[in-house]
């Protein structure tokens, strides 16, 4: 099945066989965004506290955007990115994020670093199967946990 991104109308690609084996076909969306975990906890990693100081874990709290101010992760940016046909993509992995979107468990949020400053964008960090699903599936709006960039 080819989908439209609603950021430029380029197209993706999910495997038929995929799509049906996810039951995404017979999919009735009813609410803008899939169900999302409340947030995302990263230990051991050095992230950039709003003070300037240097922190071993966050919270992020999950926050409902609207689809269209998450950038498309960039297929040859994505070492596992979703898109059938490129490197990295992972038939299954999407049939089991579809599966679990349509039976309505709740799924982390998808990670994206928040823009510079003036940019109304996001750009991904990981969820990159969640944010094509997402498009496929016909949400409006992402469920996101955002990260600020590190300097």
């Amino acid at each position: 099945m080819r989908f439209l991104l609603p950021h430029d109308e380029s197209e993706f690609e999910i495997p038929d066989a995929c799509w049906q084996a996810s039951g995404a076909a017979g999919y009735v969306r009813t609410e803008s965004a899939f169900a999302a975990l409340p947030g995302v906890k990263k230990l051991w990693e050095q992230l950039t506290s709003r003070s300037g100081e240097t922190i071993q874990s966050i919270h992020c709290p999950t926050q409902v955007v609207p689809l269209i101010y998450v950038a498309p992760p960039g297929r040859e940016l994505a070492p596992s990115g979703p898109v059938a046909g490129t490197p990295g993509f992972d038939e299954m992995r999407m049939t089991r994020v579809l599966q679990a979107i349509c039976s309505g468990v709740a799924l982390p949020p998808i990670e994206v670093w928040r823009g510079f400053p003036g940019e109304v964008r996001f750009s991904p960090r990981d969820g990159f199967h969640r944010f094509y699903a997402s498009v496929a599936l016909g949400f409006t709006m992402l469920p996101v946990a955002v990260f600020r960039y590190v300097a």
